[in-house]
């Protein structure tokens, strides 16, 4: 199967334009702050506004002031899934609003540094027509997550900076298919089946940030894994047959959970400073999406036509590549860029429509 994904991405900060989000690597949203969309997420060693407080919060006693950042991504995706039959379909789902917000303050004369974020690192939502070719797999759905994050920093020397926060997730998920009654019933038309669920989890985060030497920074970021369990009353599946209409009625509803697990991501970069205008910084990050391997649907009310059931995805861990610059032209204007490359998680044998994915050449 091939899935091909485009997309453009306009994206506001205070008195900044910025653009050059892709769509996610599986699940995993890119660019969350300003300043990473426009350096290509090449911000780790070298984050200058409060958005380092979701890529390397230790990077927080940097800051000469208390600052505030905001990010409003509008997110343009087309995708369009082929199966090993040749048929195409194509997303319906095109257009997102992704915000962001940061704020962070020094105290103690700069050895000290608070910070918040609230942002959506991970999310996806995709829509299929109701006869499309994989139709008992999936109409779409979608997978939402707002992350609040506070941080600690702290400058234990002149060279070495440590951060400690907490991350918590709630999240709301969706999954659409259409269901086969004539399965069931011979002869009956399909039902539209519908599975929906919210919850919220917690981990923890940690950071350090190093100057070696004058004009040089490497730093590093641990977000731990985020286990968050999906409860609620809202399994459908519409269109019953008749002759199952006394015993469940038009609607057959129940309640039921799944677990998701949001990967461990550790983050490193290494900047350079060749110049009082210029920034350079290579670096990258790994995301552990073995253990996003599998939904497991209990449901409250199991009949003989809903039995529980597995969602495989057994993905593989992701590694990505990254390279961003920023030439400081005046006090008052500067200009940035970057690049990215992030292999797909998505195994060829597990794929599936719901999250369309594929290797990314990103240039900002």
């Amino acid at each position: 199967m091939k899935t091909v994904v485009r997309s453009l991405s306009l994206g506001a900060a205070a008195l900044l334009l910025t653009a050059g989000r892709a769509s996610a690597e599986g699940i995993r949203v890119y660019g969350v702050s300003p300043e990473a969309q426009v350096r290509a997420e090449a911000v780790v060693a070298s984050g200058s506004d409060a958005g380092t407080n979701w890529y390397n919060p230790a990077r927080l006693v940097e800051l000469e002031k208390p600052g505030m950042a905001l990010n409003m991504d509008n997110l343009f995706v087309n995708a369009t899934y082929v199966n090993p039959l040749g048929q195409a379909e194509s997303d319906r789902r095109r257009h997102f609003l992704v915000p962001a917000f940061y704020a962070a303050t020094p105290f103690a004369k700069g050895r000290w540094a608070l910070g918040l974020g609230v942002n959506s690192p991970f999310g996806v939502a995709t829509a299929y027509d109701n006869d499309s070719p994989f139709r008992y797999i999936t109409t779409g759905g979608e997978v939402l997550l707002t992350a609040v994050n506070p941080n600690v920093a702290w400058k234990a020397t002149d060279k070495l900076s440590l951060a400690l926060g907490a991350n918590y997730y709630q999240s709301q998920a969706e999954l659409n298919q259409q269901y086969r009654w004539a399965a069931v019933v011979p002869g009956s038309p399909d039902g539209s089946m519908k599975i929906k669920g919210e919850g919220s989890g917690w981990g923890v985060n940690t950071a350090l940030s190093w100057k070696p030497r004058e004009g040089h920074a490497f730093g590093l970021s641990y977000r731990s894994q985020v286990v968050v369990t999906l409860e609620g009353k809202n399994t459908e599946i519409a269109n019953v047959p008749a002759p199952l209409q006394p015993l469940f009625g038009t609607t057959f509803r129940t309640g039921g959970k799944t677990t998701l697990r949001f990967p461990d991501i550790v983050n490193v970069g290494y900047a350079i400073r060749p110049s009082n205008q210029w920034l350079v910084e290579f670096g990258g990050h790994w995301v552990n999406w073995t253990d996003f391997d599998r939904a497991n649907f209990d449901f409250e009310s199991n009949p003989a036509f809903l039995p529980d059931n597995t969602l495989p995805i057994y993905w593989k861990n992701a590694f990505a590549l990254r390279v961003g610059f920023d030439f400081k032209k005046s006090e008052t204007l500067s200009v940035g860029g970057g690049y990215f490359f992030d292999k797909t998680p998505t195994r060829e044998s597990t794929y599936s429509p719901l999250i369309p994915d594929s290797d990314h050449h990103m240039f900002t």
